[in-house]
């Protein structure tokens, strides 16, 4: 028997022994009711709650891409505006080496001790991670390497794990970033995981990175009050050689 169960069996004893002496009316009553909101509420604190947390635990946060404001972090693949844009999907060329952000919202406090990211699946030809970066810093450390830095690590699979050791709170949002490497075109699942003190938690939502050569699909934003907005795919420049078909 668990020290919780004990414990309830204790209180359960303690609070009939209590209504067995209170055998006047209304006492009797009054102290049957307050043994039962009392063992419900216990019940409550002990058995429910943490039920309930475990189980929201294991889709801790709101995740999406993140595209950052023209002006603040360019990027050569995508067309930017003024505005920052949340997406599912994220189209990417092939064969290169770019730089994605993922965004994250706690959905309850937690102590998250690391993350892991990557592509799910065998194929060869999946995006796989280089490194690690977080843009918002302007001044400090900002970038990280697996083959430097103790903290960080790839998988067999090629999954990027990284070691955090930081409460997350509600009401806070999170990005970081990764240098990958793209090769064929074709459709991969991001599997994305937290990793808690508690339990391994993933991500609320399916992300899908999109490998297209040339890129052409656009994107659908879902950030808060972007109502029918979509993200672009830049189209490559050709250089003057290729213009003439030299």
């Amino acid at each position: 028997m668990s020290r919780r169960q004990r414990l309830s069996w204790v209180l359960v004893a303690m609070l009939s022994a209590l209504c067995a002496q209170l055998s006047d009316w209304p006492w009797s009553m009054i102290a049957a009711v307050t043994a039962v909101i009392v063992l419900l509420s216990y019940c409550f604190v002990e058995f429910v709650r943490p039920m309930v947390r475990h189980r929201r635990l294991k889709r801790p946060c709101r995740v999406h891409f993140v595209v950052r404001e023209h002006d603040k972090v360019p990027t050569n693949y995508l067309i930017q505006d003024e505005d920052r844009h949340w997406l599912n999907d994220l189209v990417v060329p092939a064969n290169s080496e770019i730089d994605i952000e993922v965004g994250y919202s706690p959905k309850l406090t937690f102590y998250e001790e690391s993350i892991i990211f990557g592509c799910r699946g065998s194929d060869p030809n999946k995006p796989v991670p280089i490194k690690r970066f977080v843009n918002f810093i302007k001044r400090g450390r900002r970038e990280w390497d697996p083959d430097t830095d103790d903290m960080d690590k790839v998988y067999l699979s090629d999954h990027y794990h990284w070691e955090t050791g930081k409460w997350r709170n509600v009401g806070t949002h999170w990005v970081f970033g990764f240098r990958m490497q793209t090769f064929a075109p074709g459709t991969y699942d991001v599997s994305l995981s937290f990793v808690t003190n508690e339990r391994q938690g993933v991500a609320d939502r399916n992300l899908r990175i999109i490998v297209e050569e040339p890129s052409k699909t656009t994107m659908r934003c879902h950030a808060k009050g972007h109502i029918r907005c979509f993200v672009r795919p830049a189209v490559p420049r050709l250089t003057a050689e290729r213009a003439t078909g030299a």
